[in-house]
């Protein structure tokens, strides 16, 4: 019996002694950091550069060029390349409603006035051309109703 108790001390002296150095931890290994990279070498900024036009703004220019020459399709198809870019641009879904007007797409342009419309709160005029553009449209479709009520908004703004 005393075998036993000298043989279960041995044990809890070694199960103590276990895991009192599992519950050691290794102090943490200081790394240096690295040196930050040198900066970039200065340059000459005293030249002034000119701003480019935003690719919206310039695919609009293009837009109206093949408007003004009677190229609808094209000019349709660039304000819509623009609308991919940008598509919260009042003024570019106003320029695709005056093209769908021209074309004969009343209802395409009425929608896309109304867009232009939905964008843009504060700049009376594009609104009250927008407004123009539905009553052009609605009376196109026949609805002369729904023009004058257009061009009663219009002449809100």
């Amino acid at each position: 019996m005393r075998n036993l108790h000298a043989i279960q001390r041995c044990l809890m002296a070694f199960a103590i002694t276990f895991i009192l150095h599992a519950c050691g931890v290794a102090p943490p290994v200081q790394q240096p950091f690295p040196e930050p990279p040198p900066p970039p070498p200065a340059q000459d900024i005293s030249r002034e550069v000119e701003p480019s036009a935003s690719p919206v703004v310039a695919l609009m220019e293009k837009a109206q060029i093949a408007k003004q020459a009677g190229r609808f399709e094209d000019a349709a198809a660039t304000l819509e390349r623009a609308l991919r870019i940008d598509p919260y641009d009042p003024l570019a879904w106003q320029m695709l409603a005056r093209v769908r007007l021209a074309q004969g797409h009343g209802s395409q342009a009425e929608a896309m006035a109304a867009r232009s419309n939905s964008l843009m709160y504060d700049d009376e005029a594009l609104q009250r051309e927008n407004w123009r553009i539905i009553a052009q449209a609605r009376r196109m479709r026949g609805d002369e109703r729904g023009a004058r009520e257009a061009e009663r908004q219009a002449g809100i703004y």
